[in-house]
């Protein structure tokens, strides 16, 4: 009897432990990464300097957390693309280019990576920071990575029209027409009832 009471005693200190760890793991550490998230898009309003805004992130990205860290991502993905096409005031070309490699820093890795919870909406969001990027600095190097950002996510997402118009628009834009016309065309034919795609198609009967 006093074998089993040791054991039984063993076995609960064990499910106590095991229940500590899930609680840790699974609850608080993801809650106080999401809490520290929502902090520093609360202190957005207060940045003044890229060093700055550099601080009020990385800190969140650096809290340890075994889950949270893509939707944190995204959510940050997001606001970048609403600060590069801020229009008062407008971001000088020295913030939006440390936007759009910040947007490389932490977007880049998942596109390698190839899977995240919610992966085409962190894809579109990565593909459309360095479309801003592109245009707004006429840089081609961001062009190209937008490029990489939204064919990517028309092979992972096929069924979202999203990736195919942002590439149609940026072939264009750079005068890539054979391109423009390939893309063009898989609108047309895969969502013929969107006024978008019936303007695209009758742009390219005209070509």
């Amino acid at each position: 009897m006093k074998t089993d009471n040791g054991f039984r005693t063993i076995i609960a200190f064990a499910v106590t432990a095991a229940v500590a760890l899930f609680i840790y793991f699974g609850a608080f550490l993801p809650i106080s990464k999401s809490q520290l998230y929502v902090g520093a898009q609360a202190n957005l309003s207060n940045v003044r300097t890229i060093q700055q805004f550099s601080d009020v992130f990385e800190k969140v990205f650096f809290y340890y957390s075994p889950v949270g860290q893509d939707e944190i991502i995204q959510g940050y993905l997001g606001t970048l693309m609403n600060i590069i096409q801020q229009q008062n005031p407008t971001p000088g070309t020295d913030a939006i280019d440390y936007l759009a490699k910040q947007a490389e820093k932490w977007g880049d890795p998942i596109m390698m990576r190839g899977k995240a919870f919610n992966y085409g909406q962190i894809i579109y969001s990565l593909g459309a920071v360095y479309k801003l990027a592109a245009v707004k600095l006429q840089n081609f190097d961001y062009y190209q990575r937008s490029v990489a950002a939204f064919r990517d996510g028309a092979k992972h997402s096929p069924g979202r029209a999203v990736f195919l118009y942002n590439l149609f628009d940026l072939y264009n834009m750079a005068g890539d027409k054979a391109n423009a016309r390939i893309a063009g065309e898989e609108i047309a034919k895969n969502w013929p009832n969107d006024p978008q795609a019936q303007q695209i198609k009758e742009f390219l009967d005209k070509q």
